[in-house]
């Protein structure tokens, strides 16, 4: 045993410095929320201490997510006007118990009801909107690395040979019908990461619910990664209404909350409504801002002959790429490579 500690002395080393440092933060850290002041001091070296009230608090953002929820812990962040533009003003872990104990300082829960709940059709079209396949093939090949860790070799192994013979049968299907292997095994490689952010995302927006206490508004979202956001309505600065190309297949549109902390944590949207009727939302933002929401009295519109600027991108780039599949043969090796690239 102490051959094999010795051998590993260097790991060793490093994870009891991470140990000795998280307990060392955890014993200089002291925070209080009460009488309208949230009190935050920590740090070693450098000290740090801050005083905010409450009234001065714009934004929270509370995330319970798997590992952290394990131990009843929550990471929370709070902004102020006065804060940076990229970092948030407070950013600290709490028991869940004591978080609800600071948003209780801030939200009263006894004048709480729901203004606006997406269902589960509206959150999957979404989802499905949002899907960028090079983003869940990201996060398929850690996973797969980390279970063959986990469970042995072989399980990677296996798994990439059932994707291997599956995509093989899927190319000899597809070549009967003129689609060369090498596209359709992309193509099926597509897929499979666009199916896992799809799934990623569904699980980050499921059960979103929006509720109104006073000036306050809380967005709840999260089906194993509960994510909550406390927003002040009367210093939102814009809300913005978007369409993808497949939400406006549906004629819906997602609402968005331009404030301060919006934008500040990695993947936020700072999504305030999903996937609704354009009536609906107008009906949403007027209940919940002081925003205008009434149709404009002009509609400004770019010139008819700006509408080239437009197209000529697209067109040039179709029209390249047409060269490039039909005489690609005339370049070669080169030529070919240009040519399956651009199919």
């Amino acid at each position: 045993l102490w051959q094999r500690i010795w051998d590993l002395r260097e790991e060793v080393l490093v994870a009891a410095g991470l140990i000795a440092w998280a307990i060392v933060s955890v014993r200089v850290t002291r925070w209080h929320a009460g009488g309208n002041i949230f009190y935050l001091r920590r740090g070693l070296l450098f000290r740090q201490r801050k005083e905010i009230p409450f009234d001065r608090v714009d934004a929270l953002l509370a995330q319970r997510a798997v590992f952290s929820g394990l131990f009843g812990a929550a990471h929370v962040s709070l902004d102020t006007p006065a804060g940076h533009q990229r970092r948030t003003d407070i950013s600290l872990t709490l028991f869940y118990s004591k978080l609800r104990h600071v948003m209780d300082g801030l939200f009263d829960r006894s004048k709480q009801h729901v203004v606006y709940r997406a269902g589960t059709r509206n959150i999957l079209l979404m989802a499905a909107s949002w899907s960028n396949p090079a983003t869940g093939l990201l996060i398929l090949a850690p996973f797969v690395q980390q279970a063959g860790r986990i469970l042995g070799e072989e399980i990677p192994a296996r798994l990439y040979d059932t994707l291997g013979t599956a995509a093989a049968q899927a190319s000899a299907q597809t070549a009967a019908l003129g689609i060369p292997p090498i596209a359709a095994a992309a193509a099926y490689i597509l897929a499979a990461g666009w199916a896992v952010a799809l799934l990623v995302q569904t699980f980050r927006y499921s059960d979103f619910s929006l509720s109104r206490s006073g000036s306050l508004a809380l967005v709840q979202r999260g089906l194993i990664s509960r994510n909550f956001r406390l927003i002040r309505l009367d210093r939102v600065g814009a809300v913005s209404l978007r369409q993808t190309l497949l939400m406006r297949l549906f004629g819906l549109y997602s609402g968005y909350v331009h404030c301060v902390g919006s934008g500040k944590e990695k993947g936020d949207r700072s999504l305030l409504t999903a996937a609704c009727r354009l009536s609906r939302q107008q009906r949403l933002i007027g209940c919940l801002t002081a925003l205008p929401v009434t149709h404009a009295d002009e509609v400004l519109r770019p010139p008819r002959w700006a509408k080239w600027s437009f197209l000529w991108p697209p067109l040039t780039c179709c029209g390249v790429l047409s060269l490039l599949i039909l005489f690609g043969s005339l370049w070669g090796g080169f030529g070919r490579l240009a040519a399956l690239v651009a199919l």
